[in-house]
């Protein structure tokens, strides 16, 4: 939508209930094919069925700017929107090409990446959703929360 008349994305943002705030804050896309996300993200996208972005991936679906348009910028983002809504992806694909974009990890190093979340039920929501794209990517995700074996979850982790 770069190029986009700009009554064309507002109407597009109203439709989707966007609203947006902050300076130069970029227009939404409306097809994965806008995003210029690597190829290998592509693959997995139409591999997982998906057909378009969802509004928070668009943009945002509610009242502060998220979406790939803002992370692939390395800007600061919050996003709220309801369950089921697209909002893992909305991170987690840009924080994927930000992993691959950086050397290997050695024994000892990392995450690149860590996501914080406050429940156990969400962690492993978010580890779920993450790891379709990761096995692609051939990256690896590891979720740590309490109320689990803390031996097995160490394992994980030194295994990178």
């Amino acid at each position: 939508m770069k190029n986009r008349d700009m009554k064309e994305v507002e109407k597009f943002k109203q439709r989707n209930k966007i609203r947006t705030f902050g300076k130069n804050v970029p227009n939404p896309v409306e097809t994965f094919d806008e995003t210029q996300l690597p190829k290998y993200v592509l693959d997995v996208i139409k591999s997982l069925n998906y057909t378009k972005p969802t509004p928070i991936q668009s943009q945002c679906k509610s009242f502060i700017t998220l979406g790939w348009p803002v992370a692939l910028l390395g800007r600061d983002l919050v996003g709220i929107a309801e369950t089921g809504s697209g909002k893992t992806l909305g991170y987690a694909i840009p924080a994927i090409i930000h992993i691959n974009g950086q050397r290997l990890v050695e024994r000892g190093e990392g995450p690149i990446v860590l996501v914080m979340v406050p429940t156990r039920e969400l962690a492993m929501q978010i580890q779920k959703e993450c790891q379709r794209f990761a096995t692609a990517c051939q990256l690896t995700v590891a979720a740590v929360y309490g109320g689990s074996d803390r031996a097995t979850q160490h394992l994980t982790l030194q295994r990178g």
